[in-house]
């Protein structure tokens, strides 16, 4: 982003301008666009570039609720297809931008989705969240609420 410079002293007439570049900022809105037996197609936000264009997208995936944060894919798009997942398993994502400075801050993780069983495959539409909770007996309950 450019800044005005006060007019240097010495010569009165020229203005100098100093640009801030920087590694990309975090991508947002993580989340899984679809879902299916063995895959999931990541999507996110573009990340602030910073001043030096994003050359591309570093995807890192984790299998809920105790594996460990593993590298999967590097694109230049703002979606990436996982696949090799094993079926019935809940996998969480984060994103990191990259550009000519550097490999920005990690995403923020996706809210974590599972992998479905038999073949069948779930579109998750980005107007809809499914809420994991359900007031039962005065006790939380893990009861699947669709909310518009």
């Amino acid at each position: 982003m450019p800044v005005d410079v006060p007019k240097d002293e010495t010569y009165g007439t020229e203005e100098k301008l100093c640009f801030y570049v920087a590694p990309p900022d975090p991508p947002t809105n993580v989340g899984v666009a679809s879902s299916k037996e063995t895959s999931q197609l990541v999507t996110w936000s573009a990340a602030n570039d910073n001043g030096a264009p994003v050359t591309s997208y570093n995807v890192e995936m984790k299998n809920e609720p105790d594996g460990e944060w593993t590298f999967v894919g590097n694109v230049n798009a703002t979606e990436y297809e996982v696949h090799g997942l094993l079926p019935f398993n809940g996998y969480s994502y984060r994103v990191y931008a990259n550009n000519d400075y550097g490999q920005g801050k990690a995403s923020e993780k996706s809210v974590p989705v599972v992998t479905l069983s038999g073949g069948k495959s779930l579109v998750l539409r980005p107007h809809r969240r499914i809420l994991l909770q359900s007031l039962r007996k005065n006790k939380w309950s893990a009861q699947p609420v669709l909310r518009a």
